[in-house]
């Protein structure tokens, strides 16, 4: 019989190798920090939602109105198909 060694194919990695890695730190927040459900919390996310849904819808409903029109009459917007 063979004798096996006590090597593994993957090392364990001691607390020091893993202090010496890179890390970002987090942001300064200016405001400070906010408490969750909070109110100021519930007014952060329905600005953050109207920011990022509005812009969205904005870009998008023209573009559906146009798509929906050109399906309704075909003969006006012949020469673009």
């Amino acid at each position: 019989m063979t004798k096996t060694s006590n090597t593994s194919l993957f090392p364990s990695t001691s607390p020091a190798k893993q202090q010496n890695s890179f890390v970002i730190p987090a942001p300064n927040e200016p405001l400070g920090k906010i408490e969750m459900y909070s109110p100021w919390f519930y007014v952060s996310c329905t600005v953050g939602a109207i920011l990022v849904y509005g812009l969205i819808h904005m870009m998008v409903t023209p573009l559906e109105l146009v798509k929906c029109n050109m399906q309704i009459s075909v003969i006006s917007y012949a020469i673009v198909l």
